[in-house]
């Protein structure tokens, strides 16, 4: 019993930022790769090999709560030089982590190109930081190294929450790109700055998004790769493997040689997709198949009850395409035979019975 409440504490990306650390596995290997690079950095600045990681998870992996306990629960507490640089795609994602970001009351800024003005940015220090409240508030808008000078200043003379040194900066790309280019200037940030390149941890957030259907989003984004700091991480579910991408991911041909790595999430081993069984009795917890539990497609009709469309879609990312047209099939999904013998030529070769794979009781007990 008790085995089962850790579970359901520590399977969720409820769980408090701050409390004991229960990782799952892609979690803590990320975290162990860029406490060893900061290690590295902080010993030899100058000398040490960049560290690129493709984080590669399926959607509602939890990746924004890796990003946020990635600096609550190693860079605050082992390297306290460290910030994290977190970059988003849109307006709506940046307030969205914003929020996250003050749900565990982390220090954290945000900046942003600012409306109407080339290379005209905006650097906020929220008022969840601030403890006095005035008009002494606002930096206003301008180049990005005098924006974070003058956001660190009012930081300090109004005794924010971390005295002018953000743990967190929530960016958009165009402002990423323009503060890894101050970043990168020679002697604009001191050893001891969190905006020095080897203190800085980039975490890219979807970076191929709109990259090949808008030219300034991709020069952007190679902006960004270009002068990436020490440790970036760039977390897409749809990011092909380092060999399979352009030059300019890389950083340009005049990149400096670097540790590229990929860690991945199989969509059968999150923990939305696990079920475990409490045997009362025998006091025991054990892993289970959702689709074990229900045991025939007559089960899982009832379980979704008529309001199953949007309950089936979201089982549909753990399922192979095989797999999942068997369970729309079950569900009444009218085509998904013909689909179901479409993926299984796809995937198998033509010629072959698409119903030895797709019958209920094969579906693995993985799932």
């Amino acid at each position: 019993r008790r085995d089962a409440r850790h579970l359901a504490i520590t399977g969720s990306n409820k769980a408090p930022l701050l409390g004991k650390p229960t990782r799952h596995r892609h979690q803590q290997l990320l975290l162990d790769m860029v406490d060893a690079q900061l290690a590295r950095a902080a010993g030899d600045p100058a000398a040490h090999t960049p560290l690129r990681v493709v984080l590669s998870t399926p959607t509602g992996s939890g990746k924004t709560f890796t990003a946020l306990m990635l600096s609550a629960q190693l860079l605050s507490r082992a390297h306290p030089s460290a910030c994290l640089l977190y970059t988003v795609p849109t307006k709506q994602v940046l307030k969205a982590v914003g929020v996250q970001c003050e749900a565990h009351r982390l220090v954290y800024w945000t900046a942003a190109a600012a409306d109407g003005a080339a290379g005209s940015f905006q650097v906020r220090r929220p008022y969840s930081i601030r403890t006095t409240k005035g008009k002494d508030g606002s930096a206003g808008s301008g180049p990005m190294l005098d924006q974070l000078a003058h956001a660190a200043k009012l930081g300090q003379q109004n005794a924010d929450r971390g005295r002018g040194r953000p743990s967190v900066v929530v960016a958009d790309i165009w402002a990423t790109a323009a503060l890894l280019r101050c970043a990168q200037s020679p002697g604009a940030f001191g050893l001891a700055s969190p905006f020095h390149p080897a203190n800085l941890v980039l975490y890219l957030d979807e970076p191929n998004m709109g990259v090949h259907l808008n030219r300034r989003v991709g020069a952007a984004v190679a902006d960004i790769m270009q002068h990436a700091p020490s440790t970036a991480v760039l977390a897409s579910a749809t990011l092909g493997a380092w060999a399979d991408l352009p030059l300019w991911w890389y950083g340009g041909p005049r990149a400096p040689p670097a540790v590229r790595t990929r860690i991945s999430l199989p969509p059968y081993e999150q923990p939305v997709a696990q079920l475990h069984l409490l045997d009362l009795h025998a006091d025991t917890l054990s892993p289970v198949s959702l689709f074990r539990a229900l045991r025939s497609p007559e089960g899982l009709a009832k379980a979704l009850d008529g309001r199953g469309g949007l309950k089936c879609t979201l089982l549909l990312r753990h399922l192979t395409a095989a797999q999942a047209a068997d369970v729309l099939d079950a569900a009444g999904g009218g085509e998904a035979e013909a689909a179901a013998a479409e993926s299984a030529e796809t995937e198998d070769g033509a010629g072959e019975d698409p119903g030895a794979e797709l019958s209920w009781l094969a579906l693995p007990d993985s799932l």
